[in-house]
């Protein structure tokens, strides 16, 4: 291969993907025209380089010409900053950051005049809330793109169907196909829930050194992603999450993203991750860990009530954690099997209820 990238990890060990010249060429040129990148454009890279978001970027700015900003380290202000300072016209950024930008938008009121032509979230699914604030304020292109670094981009949520769609990473991009596959690799039909399949040109050579799990990561020519998810009637994908972040409770499927949407509702809660906890009878149950805003404090008591009034029984966690921040791995993912680690570790810093 011409270059090894670590994927991600969130959910487990991180895998050496093996990547030709070609190939990372052949991804940079699919982005560029995608997105319309020309060299007129002004690239920011806020993520670390090696992570083959920021190696595309870069490669980005070089096939086209474009002028390539690359930024160490991130804050919303820096990135506000750096924004207009260096007249970026194009960035893809990871879902967490835009997030924290999106938190100090609402925070501070003040004009964010910018330069801005097209923004992309990637990485990990953007809230729709969150979403929605971010085409009002930012006023400029906005796209959500799904993949995985084996694959690079897979769909992507075009700014015509943002609004329409919030709650869609978009559809397939040319020479792309789709397809969601159940527990026996059975076709889904659309609305069903299953694992997320990827047939693309541009795929990965292998994991390096790792010859049996490359021969698992493949279904025929589909690359298995790994994430849940369903298609709509127009072929638009709906992201649910990890398959290995799925809760089974007493035979029951219960899909973390559920939870979360439902408990970001209550005032005072900023982010919230849903995760397994043991259950000697059920198997596994569901524990939820809640970031309450800055300066506010949500109630347990009003939290469960919440969940009460708005979840079925399985669904209703039985244990919730306040915590200060979510664990997360350097691309923003939130790792779930460290928030199940504090139950064990580290029970007496915890408000648990």
């Amino acid at each position: 291969p011409y270059i090894l990238t670590m994927t991600s990890g969130s959910t487990g060990d991180p895998k050496p993907i093996g990547l030709t010249q070609a190939t990372k060429f052949e991804r940079a040129m699919s982005a560029i025209g995608l997105y319309q990148v020309s060299a007129d454009d002004r690239i920011l890279a806020a993520t670390p380089l090696y992570h083959s978001l920021a190696e595309r970027l870069a490669l980005m700015a070089m096939i086209s010409g474009a002028t390539l900003v690359l930024k160490s380290r991130f804050s919303a202000t820096q990135w506000m900053n750096t924004v207009r300072e260096q007249r970026v016209s194009f960035t893809i950024a990871v879902s967490s950051q835009l997030k924290q930008v999106a938190g100090h938008l609402a925070c501070h009121q003040d004009d964010f005049s910018h330069t801005l032509r097209c923004v992309v979230s990637s990485s990990a699914l953007l809230e729709p809330p969150v979403k929605a604030a971010l085409i009002k304020r930012l006023d400029c292109d906005f796209h959500e793109c799904y993949g995985a670094s084996e694959i690079a981009i897979a769909t992507n949520l075009s700014p015509g169907d943002a609004e329409r769609k919030v709650s869609s990473v978009g559809r397939p991009i040319p020479g792309v196909e789709v397809m969601i596959v159940g527990d026996r690799d059975q076709p889904m039909e659309p609305g069903q829930v299953g694992e997320i399949v990827c047939r693309t040109p541009l795929s990965f050579s292998g994991y390096y050194q790792k010859h049996e799990k490359t021969v698992a990561a493949w279904w025929h020519e589909y690359f298995r992603t790994g994430d849940l998810g369903k298609l709509d009637e127009e072929g638009f994908l709906y992201y649910i999450g990890r398959k290995k972040e799925l809760i089974i409770s007493g035979g029951i499927n219960i899909y973390p993203s559920d939870i979360e949407a439902v408990i970001g509702d209550v005032a005072g809660v900023d982010e919230v991750a849903a995760f397994a906890m043991d259950d000697s009878a059920l198997g596994e149950v569901v524990a939820v860990a809640v970031v309450p805003m800055a300066g506010s404090k949500p109630a347990l008591k009003a939290l469960r009530l919440h969940c009460a009034r708005n979840l079925s029984d399985y669904q209703i966690p039985r244990k919730i954690l306040l915590v200060e921040s979510l664990p997360r791995n350097s691309m923003g993912k939130v790792v779930r099997r460290d928030l199940k680690q504090l139950l064990v570790d580290e029970p007496g810093e915890l408000r648990c209820a």
